[in-house]
């Protein structure tokens, strides 16, 4: 499966937001790397790294939109907490990628979907408000 790159057009004009960004991309393919050679106790210490530091930039994100005076702040952390319900999804998907290549595959795209459902759906509503001159 083909690497997962952050597209430029996914960039929130937003130094910090944008690392973190990457950072949740580079971790979703060594995860994706780990899960592929098989090694599946690796894998798993990274994606609880990666639901760990998932839960930091969701907190980032917010406080900046708030700092920012983002009028959705409210709608967009909400989004948050709905994606963090949903990552029970992916646990229950990850625990079965070790029985089956297909299965395995299956995981991998929940996990980049994940992703970028956060960045498609929620912070795009931002991009322009932090991109917005003063």
């Amino acid at each position: 499966m083909k690497k997962l790159e952050l597209p430029s057009s996914l960039k929130m004009h937003n130094e910090t937001i944008d690392a973190e960004h990457q950072k949740l991309v580079d971790f979703i393919n060594t995860i994706a790397n780990t899960c592929n050679k098989g090694k599946f106790e690796d894998a798993a210490r990274l994606l609880e790294d990666f639901l760990s530091f998932l839960k930091r930039h969701f907190q980032h994100e917010e406080d900046i939109l708030r700092k920012e005076k983002f009028p959705q702040v409210g709608d967009h952390a909400e989004y948050h907490k709905k994606l963090l319900r949903d990552s029970a999804r992916l646990l229950k998907l990850f625990d079965a990628a070790s029985e089956s290549d297909e299965a395995n595959e299956k995981f991998i795209i929940a996990l980049r979907y994940f992703l970028l459902d956060d960045a498609l759906k929620a912070d795009v509503m931002f991009k322009s408000f932090l991109s917005a001159p003063e």
